[in-house]
């Protein structure tokens, strides 16, 4: 099992269980099991839907790295999960818009992916909208943003097309 489906089994146990997360982010749990065994690779959604419907941070469940979101408490000798309420849930449609523009630069450059580093990717540019302090309500500022980072996404792959040995060696 992947340190991912660790996570998310972690997660899973704030609302139950596999079994449960599985109903609540509408996905067959043998599809659930899949991913938490590594056997199949997740998507953006799922991560998103588990971060949603868990409290858990999409940062920690990507990355493994800062707050879980979940708290463990002691109540009645169960363990439970608390979401710590100062900490906000990532907005589905920005992280979706964000996911669209790294798919669609790695694309037009013809560029494949991995799907944890597309997963981190995208949570990196997401940290860096809230490190920047973008109105997440203004789809204006939004769009503009994801149109600016597709653009320095397919500057970046076009630069290290260009300067061999400066990124990922090429297989």
């Amino acid at each position: 099992m992947s340190d991912f489906g660790e996570r998310i089994k972690l997660a899973a146990e704030k609302v139950g269980g596999l079994n449960q997360l599985a109903k609540l982010v509408g996905m067959p749990r043998r599809t659930l099991g899949d991913v938490v065994s590594g056997k199949t690779e997740a998507k953006i959604s799922l991560v998103n839907d588990v971060a949603r419907v868990t409290g858990a941070k999409v940062h920690w469940l990507v990355t493994g790295k800062g707050r879980s979101g979940l708290e463990k408490i002691m109540v009645d000798e169960s363990e439970r999960y608390l979401v710590d309420p100062s900490d906000g849930m990532a907005d589905p449609d920005v992280m979706i818009g964000i996911a669209e523009a790294v798919r669609l630069a790695h694309e037009s450059a013809k560029v494949s992916l991995p799907s944890h580093r597309f997963m981190q990717l995208v949570v990196d540019a997401y940290n860096s909208f809230i490190a920047d302090d973008i109105d997440l309500s203004d789809e204006d500022e939004i769009g503009a943003r994801i149109t600016l980072l597709r653009k320095k996404i397919l500057r970046d792959l076009e630069y290290a097309r260009l300067h061999p040995g400066t990124g990922k060696q090429s297989a």
